[in-house]
């Protein structure tokens, strides 16, 4: 499980972690296709579509009812629902800082093992 592989072993345990673990391989293709830099909705289609190409239930721009103790507060509106359960937002950078590049590279060395 690619999940498991990132986190310590004194971390909780995740509430979802099969799925989170195929949202992460889902982004990691995508990424790794098409590259850093996209538009945010352009990244939000493809993946949906790795998502959905691997079984996954995804509802794309899911408004949820925010509520406060009684209150209804407003909306939400998620980038992604998968299976129902995680909610994804998508973020792109114009550049991206040497750190994370480091860290992507290195990622994907040991993605490229599984």
């Amino acid at each position: 499980m690619l999940v498991s592989n990132m986190r310590s072993s004194t971390d909780p345990p995740l509430k979802f972690a099969d799925t989170t673990d195929q949202i992460l391989r889902a982004f990691f293709k995508v990424y790794n296709s098409l590259g850093p830099g996209l538009a945010e909705k352009v990244s939000e289609r493809a993946l949906t579509y790795e998502l959905r190409r691997r079984g996954c239930d995804v509802s794309a721009q899911h408004t949820l009812s925010m509520r406060y103790g009684q209150a209804k507060v407003g909306r939400f509106h998620a980038d992604l629902l998968v299976e129902g359960k995680v909610l994804v937002e998508i973020k792109v950078r114009s550049r991206t800082p040497s750190i994370v590049a480091a860290h992507t590279s290195a990622t994907r060395t040991a993605a490229a093992a599984v």
